[in-house]
């Protein structure tokens, strides 16, 4: 995977195995059942949303992401090596103001018991609740950008399963990638690697929504209100934000 410049006005985009190149936006999510996967044809490229979460948490608007292959690299489950590159390459000032999709009323969006509210704020803020299974059990936490760092509150928090999702996976032949490496697994006593943070699980969460809402291709000003949500529920608010901001603009 290579990120490359960007002219001001061009978005976050993606290049698939030098074949077709399109927008990050909604309208090219194929899949949000264990990750956010893009694609157009028969071209895909899965979890991208810790490549955007860097992306957004660093302030970068304009970029290509050129991928060979059907996936981002994984890195150690977080966004902290592509932070970390990013840092490395630099970010150039453009003389264009950001876009900025500003919420201006209450959204409310369910599946179940998961529950995403999006409502009017002068910055972008997230309060994420997970509840799963002990040992990881109820956790919140309280991420607001304009206060916040991303760089040390949410980008080093890496992925998490249970020790027996993880072997369920393996039997299937997927996850073939997966180790101790790039995620954290929890297994009945406890995580089978030392934690970052004792909220990692609800702080990495907080980095896949920044992600996922990346996809509106613009500055979320708004404050999110996330209970036991994932991929699927994100993808269903930027696509009606997205929907409504065309709509508003006739």
């Amino acid at each position: 995977m290579r990120v490359l410049p960007a002219a001001a006005n061009s978005g976050l985009r993606f290049r698939l195995d030098d074949r077709v190149e399109f927008p990050a936006h909604p309208d090219y999510v194929v899949d949000t059942r264990r990750a956010t996967v893009l694609g157009l044809g028969d071209h895909r490229v899965s979890t991208v949303e810790h490549l955007l979460s860097a992306l957004a948490g660093s302030g970068v608007t304009n970029a290509l992401i050129a991928v060979d292959g059907p996936e981002i690299p994984a890195s150690d489950g977080s966004a902290l090596e592509f932070i970390t590159a990013i840092d490395a390459a630099g970010i150039d000032e453009q003389p264009v103001a950001r876009a900025c999709n500003v919420v201006r009323e209450p959204h409310v969006f369910r599946d179940g018991d998961k529950l995403l509210a999006v409502m009017p704020a002068p910055a972008f803020r997230v309060r994420m609740t997970i509840d799963f299974p002990e040992p990881v059990g109820a956790q919140y936490v309280d991420y607001d950008s304009s206060t916040a760092n991303y760089r040390t509150a949410v980008a080093p928090n890496r992925t998490f399963g249970f020790r027996h999702e993880v072997e369920a996976l393996l039997a299937r032949g997927f996850a073939l990638g997966g180790s101790l490496d790039n995620a954290v697994v929890f297994d009945v006593d406890g995580p089978m690697s030392p934690l970052r943070a004792l909220d990692e699980p609800a702080r990495h969460k907080v980095l896949d929504l920044i992600g996922d809402f990346a996809l509106l291709g613009a500055y979320p000003q708004c404050e999110v209100i996330a209970i036991k949500s994932g991929h699927a529920l994100h993808f269903e608010a930027v696509r009606a934000l997205v929907e409504r901001t065309a709509a508003a603009a006739g």
